[in-house]
């Protein structure tokens, strides 16, 4: 009687296939023509190799984009919560350091 064997994948192979479960997660998404649209004209623009690139472009850049945001805001709080004194304290400490380092 002959026994079916099943090939194991190589350590290679394994860790290869593990790599790429752990980067791509499918998605099913219904976007409007106009969206479809769009998405193609900047795949074709950017060069992105397939649509799913496309989109990956885009989420990177938005998520870049609101991270900039919010240290901005954070940033901005930060100096518009300060008192007058640390605001003083601030302006002398940049008049040392132009002292120090002209141009």
């Amino acid at each position: 009687m002959a026994t079916l064997t099943k090939e194991r994948p190589s350590t290679k192979e394994r860790k290869t296939l593990s790599l790429r479960a752990q980067t791509k997660e499918r998605k099913t998404l219904s976007l409007s023509r106009e969206a479809t649209q769009e998405l193609k004209n900047y795949q074709r623009e950017s060069g992105a190799p397939s649509l799913s690139a496309a989109v990956e472009n885009v989420v990177r850049k938005f998520v870049s984009a609101r991270k900039r945001s919010r240290l901005n805001a954070a940033i901005d709080s930060y100096y518009n919560d300060l008192t007058p004194s640390q605001v003083e304290e601030k302006t002398d400490w940049v008049a040392i350091a132009e002292a120090d380092f002209p141009e």
